[in-house]
């Protein structure tokens, strides 16, 4: 009985119902597979081709992943670690409002950070704790400045090389983030449009 742990070879769909990981010990059909933030059911196995059903099944979201996501398989239902109820779970939304240089309170439920500063602000924000897995946190100007976030761990997990997220000076500019596994990961960068932000 383990949780056998690898990576997606190659990228794959909200809708794709095949995952091709790169090595397939521990998955048994019938048992769950965690792909990024998502659970689903090992349904069949052809080598290092999965065949999935239930996709998004846990309350989970069934979403497109890229190549090289973490993947979990189940061996047992003794692997299987039914976590307790989150407040994430019930779907609730928080906004918070900052207008002042400072650090981004560590949401505990999917939050929008709305940024009202009449000027550039320098915002920090720290890593998330495994227990906030699955959160969205949605940086959004509201004023037409260059805004900051660090994130000493980097955006990209390499520290200094994507350390900070600089926004467009464009009202509505903003970036989706998402927490798993103690590290915030980027779900939406968008660097060419006029409202994009740029993370190095």
């Amino acid at each position: 009985m383990a949780i056998t742990n690898t990576t997606l070879s190659s990228a794959v769909t909200a809708t794709g119902d095949t995952i091709v990981v790169a090595a397939a010990t521990g998955a048994v059909a019938g048992m769950p597979v965690r792909i990024g933030s998502e659970f689903a059911v090992v349904n069949a196995i052809s080598g290092t081709n999965i065949l999935l059903k239930w996709r998004g099944s846990r309350g989970t979201i069934a979403e497109a992943h890229t190549a090289a996501a973490p993947v979990s398989f189940y061996a047992s239902p003794a692997d299987f670690d039914v976590p307790g109820p989150r407040r994430h779970d019930a779907q609730t939304l928080d906004v918070v409002t900052y207008n002042a240089t400072g650090a981004i309170a560590l949401p505990t439920v999917d939050t929008v950070a709305y940024i009202t500063l009449g000027s550039a602000a320098a915002l920090t924000l720290a890593s998330p704790g495994k227990d906030c897995d699955g959160v969205f946190l949605h940086i959004i100007s509201g004023t037409a400045y260059a805004h900051t976030v660090t994130y000493t761990a980097g955006f990209q997990n390499d520290t200094t090389t994507s350390d900070v997220a600089t926004f467009a000076a464009k009202d509505g500019a903003n970036l989706l983030l998402r927490a798993f596994g103690g590290k915030w990961v980027c779900v939406n960068i968008v660097s060419a449009a006029t409202a994009g932000v740029v993370v190095g």
